[in-house]
């Protein structure tokens, strides 16, 4: 089994974390629904193959500390449902380096983290080709033209009627 598609049940840290790492480890393209962003690390650790994740899900911010590098993750789609709580820096790109990411497409996650997705930037070296902004993403123009000048040949997207993966 290389891709698998869990789109009708709710994975939280808890749930991800009693499962049979073996099952996993050969997963190359994962679509799921997590409830929380500690789902994110957890589930590059079950599946080190990983070369393609959409993520959906209600959103609050990771709580690990703990450094994670992925080296086969080659597109990551997030689409968030945020707690107005949640609002501000989620710590998505603080714990992970994706030294292979090639493709980025983010969703509803409101107030992008751009001083933290730029330290994600260096701290990965990635060859990034795709970067799309969804609806629900906040973002200025100067912080896209500084994408551009990090990755002159990128292809970038805002699309505000790019709304849901899912919901």
């Amino acid at each position: 089994m290389r891709s698998v598609k869990l789109m009708d049940l709710w994975f939280n840290l808890k749930l991800l974390s009693g499962l049979n790492p073996l099952a996993w480890a050969g997963l190359t393209n994962l679509e799921i629904v997590v409830d929380g962003l500690d789902s994110f690390p957890r589930l590059l650790r079950l599946c080190p193959n990983l070369s393609s994740l959409t993520m959906i899900g209600i959103f609050t911010a990771i709580e690990t500390s703990e450094l994670l590098t992925h080296a086969n993750l080659q597109s990551l789609r997030i689409s968030g449902h945020l707690h107005l709580e949640s609002i501000g820096n989620l710590g998505l790109f603080d714990a992970i380096t994706l030294p292979n990411l090639r493709a980025l497409e983010v969703r509803n996650i409101g107030q992008w983290p751009h001083e933290e997705f730029k330290a994600f930037l260096i701290r990965s070296q990635c060859p990034l080709e795709t970067l799309i902004f969804g609806g629900g993403v906040m973002t200025t123009d100067q912080w896209l033209a500084e994408y551009v000048t990090l990755f002159p040949s990128l292809e970038l997207v805002v699309d505000p009627m790019r709304s849901t993966f899912y919901f």
